[in-house]
């Protein structure tokens, strides 16, 4: 046959090569990490330790095996019965490894693995907000707002009845001079809880404070003119406002003005003293609150 010697041979290598590999001088003892699932744990319970359960596992096989083996995703599956109480202790087994029939299992370490289990509970909490550095001084907080202002945790009871409240990540009021609305991270309390919300939208209300100022020999009209001329004693008045302080600093004295009703001057000669005001601006007190006529016939 053609060839017939080649063909021997290789296969004789062949031989040789799987004769090797397989061979007791060819063997690898290797340890790795292998994590713990464990599976069927009823609604009303959590596990609280181990938090993630693993165990060190050393085999022992054909090198390309094992090498293998070490760089899979083996589990111990751990099947829990469905009475299980708030605490269990498992055996870890090579039967709980999916490996193949010629890697042997040395050590298993720990070979058991002690589980606390804890009552699964729901909680509602009140959120609150940290603020960082206070408003600036021309605005003041009308209200903060949070949406949801509660939320729900979920996780181990002897956690949660430790938890009052959750809080956000801090907000910083400095520079705020209008409202403002954001959306704020929730800092997760404890380890194992779990929170509805990850974030809360927040609204910040502000509003300009209010302060006072005097403005002082304001001019006093007469209104209206007419028939008669008149003459007022004082002439000038001193006036007080109160505003916003986004409006009452830029005020002008031209911007207050004061005068009298020539209509109702009374018999005593005299007249109350009125104040016209720009907008969102309020009267404090005027003085003198009435001012003394002298009427002249016009000529």
């Amino acid at each position: 046959m053609k060839n017939l010697g080649l063909k021997i041979f290789s296969l004789a290598v062949a031989v040789a090569l799987s004769y090797y590999v397989n061979s007791e001088t060819n063997v690898s003892v290797i340890g790795f990490s292998v994590p713990v699932e464990i599976k069927n744990i009823p609604e009303n319970k959590m596990l609280v330790w181990p938090l993630t359960p693993k165990a060190q596992i050393t085999v022992k096989g054909p090198s390309y095996l094992v090498s293998q083996v070490a760089t899979s995703n083996f589990t111990f599956k751990v099947e829990l019965p469905d009475d299980v109480g708030y605490s269990y202790t498992v055996a870890l087994r090579r039967s709980f490894l999916s490996l193949p029939s010629s890697v042997e299992v040395v050590a298993i370490e720990p070979s058991e693995l002690e589980l606390t289990f804890d009552k699964r509970v729901t909680k509602s909490v009140p959120v609150i907000v940290p603020r960082i550095g206070k408003l600036p001084s021309e605005v003041k907080l009308d209200r903060m707002s949070v949406n949801p202002p509660r939320v729900k945790l979920i996780g181990p009871e002897s956690e949660l009845k430790k938890i009052r409240t959750v809080e956000t990540q801090p907000v910083d009021i400095r520079g705020i001079t209008s409202t403002v609305e954001k959306k704020l991270k929730i800092r997760i309390p404890g380890t194992l809880t779990k929170v509805s919300n990850d974030e809360v939208a927040i609204k910040i209300e502000v509003s300009p404070v209010e302060m006072e100022r005097k403005f002082r020999k304001v001019p006093i009209q007469i209104r209206p003119d007419g028939e008669y001329r008149f003459k007022i004693k004082p002439q000038r008045a001193s006036v007080e406002v109160s505003g916003g302080s986004d409006v009452v600093p830029s005020l002008k004295q031209s911007d207050i003005r004061a005068y009298i009703d020539a209509t109702t001057i009374g018999k005593n000669n005299k007249a109350k003293v009125l104040v016209d005001l720009p907008k969102d601006v309020e009267l404090v007190i005027v003085e003198p609150e009435f001012v003394k006529i002298i009427r002249e016939k016009q000529k």
